[in-house]
């Protein structure tokens, strides 16, 4: 098990040694501590002392009641990220759970760049700048978070666009200060990302609000904090 310091701890049940084994080597480059638990009273009991980071279930687990478990862990954890493994596929039932509570879904085997993902995809919806994401019931719909505004309503191409932009931001930002970006979001990550979504829009500063997610004034407050004008 990883005992290293990081920016948030990610729980795993599972009894699959090879699972338990991709997310501890995964997460270790990382620094990211992983609590590894085989029985589900027992993640239950630890989250109700902590909020993790990002909760991997591998509902393969024999005898596992996943599908209540799953809506319970949302309920009261609405801010972690949620990630359901198995060997079955999404269309075997699991499709409606992942759109009703906004998880994520990885098949059997698992790879490391896969866990890698999830963990960069936390750490922006932690720090605010996740809050783009295609709405569970498809385009055309409002998605609100709880506790939170109304999310922009964006098209599949826009949205597929918008995920372009992020992975050659990641790269920069690495390049220069390496291993930054899992500590939080930095000025240099933000800054690239509010230029290459203005430079998207071609500097309609309407349309680069909704890409990012963010309120105009928010938007023009970086604007002028980073002298893009």
């Amino acid at each position: 098990m990883s005992t290293a310091l990081g920016v948030g701890t990610v729980y795993v049940l599972s009894r699959d040694p090879e699972v338990q084994g991709i997310v501890n080597s995964s997460l270790d480059l990382l620094k990211t501590p992983v609590k590894i638990f085989t029985e589900e009273d027992e993640i239950l009991e630890a989250l109700d002392l902590n909020n993790p980071l990002l909760i991997v279930l591998d509902i393969d687990v024999p005898g596992l009641r996943w599908e209540p478990l799953v809506e319970g862990i949302r309920l009261d954890h609405p801010n972690a990220s949620l990630v359901i493994v198995s060997e079955k596929s999404p269309l075997w039932g699991i499709s409606r759970v992942l759109q009703k509570t906004s998880c994520r879904y990885l098949s059997k085997p698992i790879q490391p760049e896969g866990i890698v993902q999830l963990m960069e995809d936390s750490l922006l919806m932690k720090s605010g700048m996740g809050r783009l994401r295609k709405p569970p019931g498809g385009v055309g719909g409002v998605e609100v978070q709880p506790g939170g505004a109304p999310l922009a309503v964006i098209s599949e191409n826009l949205y597929q666009r918008s995920c372009e932009l992020i992975n050659p931001v990641f790269d920069q930002v690495a390049q220069t200060s390496w291993g930054q970006i899992f500590y939080g979001l930095t000025s240099a990550f933000e800054k690239a990302l509010v230029e290459a979504a203005l430079r998207y829009c071609n500097s309609n500063q309407v349309k680069a609000s909704q890409l990012l997610g963010i309120s105009r004034n928010t938007l023009r407050d970086r604007i002028e904090k980073f002298k893009l004008s």
